[in-house]
């Protein structure tokens, strides 16, 4: 039971002085970075306020306004006017 405890200890005082011997910036993740530059947010805030605008409601509007036709799977069936919940999302 000593050895134990002892073992517990140990590794209690090991694993919270790991900060020396291991390089601090080993937990910054070069790809998601934390701070952004504006000019950095533009493009993504474009692109998603785009698809959400135009994205797939507008394309089912269009089916069912027969701007645009299917010819095979989905958009066949759009062309019919046969919609599943899982076609919009």
């Amino acid at each position: 039971m000593k050895k134990l405890i002892f073992s517990f200890i140990v590794i209690a005082f090991l694993s919270v002085a790991c900060e020396k011997w291991i390089d601090p910036d080993i937990n910054i993740d070069p790809n998601n970075p934390s701070d952004v530059s504006m000019a950095q947010l533009l493009a993504p805030a474009e692109v998603n306020a785009a698809y959400v605008v135009g994205g797939e409601i507008a394309r089912w509007d269009c089916a069912w306004m027969q701007q645009i036709t299917g010819l095979q799977s989905q958009a066949a069936d759009a062309d019919i006017y046969i919609l599943n919940e899982a076609d919009v999302t």
